[in-house]
């Protein structure tokens, strides 16, 4: 399952590369060269966000770690306070999670940019 979810982002990020880009009326090709460096940037950054996930994850352990042994050495048989933070950097971790192993983000090319100006330029 984890491959073939990698295979959907490598070959999603190359249809990206591939594209052409549009600047306002005039289509210029992107060269196999900045194709492969675009791509290459992509996965390095992917790759950095996603080894940012794993950092957190261990310093979530670490910090619930932490303050499960504090709840239990001063009041063990009272409410288990931990689960709020446990809780909140949960939330953290599924945002982060999301920018690391999620959909791609979009990309907005000119072409996006342009429509956006005519639709508030029609509306005024």
């Amino acid at each position: 399952m984890g491959q073939a979810r990698h295979r959907y982002f490598v070959c999603y990020n190359l249809c990206i590369a591939n594209h052409t880009i549009q600047k306002g009326t005039a289509r210029e090709e992107i060269t196999h060269d900045e194709q492969s460096d675009a791509y290459r940037e992509q996965i390095r950054k992917r790759i950095k966000r996603q080894h940012a996930f794993q950092q957190y994850l261990s310093i979530w352990f670490g910090v619930s770690l932490i303050l499960t042994i504090v709840w239990f050495l001063t009041t063990p048989r009272t409410y288990f306070w931990p689960v709020w933070p446990m809780f909140g950097m949960g939330i953290g971790a599924f945002f982060q999670w999301r920018t690391a192993y999620g959909a791609p983000p979009l990309e907005i090319t000119d072409a996006d940019i342009d429509a956006e100006i005519d639709r508030i330029q029609k509306s005024k």
